[in-house]
């Protein structure tokens, strides 16, 4: 399971550029792996110890990744919103004062 996951986030994060999707499947990866490292520590104590280093990693990449979620603007966010609502509105002829003034 937890390969899949791991062969899934890569084209999904690097080749579609979908950060939001990317999280997902790192959120998935992180459970996979936090299931197979429990697992295998019932097992032996070894086999388990030796996945908490690839526990670390994915916890720092989904931290990483979140944050990076974080940081988009907001504005980039609504972009496909405003794109419509703008689109409908006509732009007035800008007026300053000199303007008003001034009859032709």
């Amino acid at each position: 399971m937890q390969i899949a996951f791991n062969t899934l986030w890569t084209p999904v994060f690097f080749g579609l550029r979908r950060i939001r999707a990317g999280f997902v499947v790192m959120l998935g990866l992180w459970i996979a792996v936090a299931g197979t490292m429990v697992t295998f520590w019932q097992l032996d104590w070894i086999a388990g110890a030796l996945f908490v280093p690839y526990l670390v990693w994915v916890t720092h990449r989904g931290r990483v990744e979140r944050q990076r979620l974080d940081a988009q603007p907001f504005r980039k966010r609504l972009n496909r919103f405003r794109s419509y609502s703008t689109r409908k509105v006509k732009k007035r002829p800008r007026r300053d004062a000199f303007s008003r003034d001034c009859k032709v």
